[in-house]
């Protein structure tokens, strides 16, 4: 591209092949929003050499006024039920300020896991047996898998395969129960 001096302020960059004024490219927010437990790292940059970034965390339209982007940021668990929206845009002096990106993050605290009784107690059983199981803390919901498998997820949620239960369960011969209560 090419400069032109508009006066003694602004410098207008311009496609040398069309005449027209450059736009920065918007900028690229990673991870591109998604569901996370407690926190959320995310890292924004834009392919316009040069260019800043400004973004806000309320849903409100960037601007050049907005929090200049200086390095990755840290979300904490979303206030609002819809997530944290992350809105940016990139800009470089002489060039048109980019589009708006923008993601959305779900972000929870992780459930606690919280022990769980049963009674009867661990053991073999020839036939299906039907247990009783009770959680130490009030308002927990217990979660529970019949393949032996962690009923949390490796993130420390709840794994997709763990089944919401209330008491008593019934569990059938040849199974490995898997129990764990989450507030």
């Amino acid at each position: 591209g090419r400069q032109v001096v508009v006066g003694q302020e602004a410098k207008v960059t311009l496609d040398t092949r069309s005449n027209q004024q450059l736009v920065a490219s918007a900028p690229d927010i990673m991870p591109h929003g998604g569901s996370f437990w407690d926190s959320a790292q995310v890292e924004m940059l834009s392919i316009t050499s040069g260019a800043s970034i400004y973004y806000t965390l309320d849903g409100s339209t960037p601007s050049r006024s907005s929090i200049l982007y200086t390095g990755k940021i840290t979300l904490p668990p979303s206030a609002s039920p819809s997530g944290t929206p992350v809105k940016a845009i990139a800009v470089r002096d002489g060039y048109i300020d980019s589009a708006v990106a923008s993601v959305v993050f779900m972000i929870q605290p992780r459930p606690t896991t919280e022990a769980v009784t049963m009674a009867p107690v661990s053991g073999s059983y020839w036939d299906s047996v039907t247990v009783s199981l009770a959680s130490t803390t009030a308002g927990a919901s217990i979660y529970y898998t019949l393949d032996g498998s962690d009923s949390r997820s490796l993130g420390g949620g709840i794994a997709p395969n763990a089944i919401l239960t209330s008491s008593p369960l019934i569990v059938p011969p040849s199974s490995n129960v898997h129990v764990r209560s989450y507030r």
